[in-house]
């Protein structure tokens, strides 16, 4: 064979080769990236799985340290002590006298007390109107006190202004006596800017 023809095949197949060991080369380096790449993303998905349930868990303790600190009946109790209310007279509360039946039922032990819920009315509901007119009043003469000052204050404003305009007034003739029939003013009708 020619030289050139062998050497043209051979370089054809080396070119060949070549390329058919790029191709196999690049099939398992693609490969072996998408491997990683699946990898690393099940890793970040894992890791985001984690964080999130790391941030429900510390959300759900501080939403309980939360309550037991503020919501619970006892920390609802004590934060009532601490700002000076009774718990047990707070609105809201049930409690209730133990009350006397009359009917039927009760005819075979006259006297005797019925069972109650004692705690299903407020004992001091009743008093609760009068303390409430009480309140009532004291603001309305408290306001009426303030509506008096006011009044008082203005008036005394008036009274002084009027002495005031009085005084005033009752220089003009004092000076006309004296002899100065007229107030000097600073500036002279030169002096002044043109009207």
């Amino acid at each position: 064979m020619d030289p050139i023809v062998t050497s043209s095949i051979i370089s054809g197949a080396a070119s060949l080769f070549s390329s058919a060991g790029s191709a196999i080369s690049g099939s398992n380096l693609n490969r072996k990236n998408r491997k990683w790449q699946e990898k690393m993303t099940k890793q970040q998905q894992q890791y985001q799985k984690d964080y999130s349930k790391y941030l429900a868990d510390l959300e759900a303790e501080q939403n309980a340290e939360y309550w037991r600190k503020y919501n619970s009946p006892g920390a609802q109790r004590a934060a009532m002590e601490a700002a000076g209310i009774n718990p047990f007279v707070a609105q809201g509360s049930q409690i209730q006298p133990v009350s006397f039946d009359s009917s039927a039922q009760g005819a075979s032990a006259p006297g005797v007390p019925q069972p109650s819920n004692p705690y299903s009315e407020n004992v001091f509901s009743a008093l609760a109107p009068g303390f409430q007119t009480a309140l009532t009043t004291a603001l309305q003469n408290k306001q009426l006190d303030a509506n008096i000052q006011l009044t008082n204050a203005q008036r005394a404003k008036t009274e002084a202004e009027t002495i005031s305009k009085q005084n005033e007034n009752s220089l003009f003739p004092l000076l006309k006596a004296t002899g100065k029939s007229s107030v000097s003013c600073p500036l002279k009708p030169s002096d002044s800017a043109p009207l």
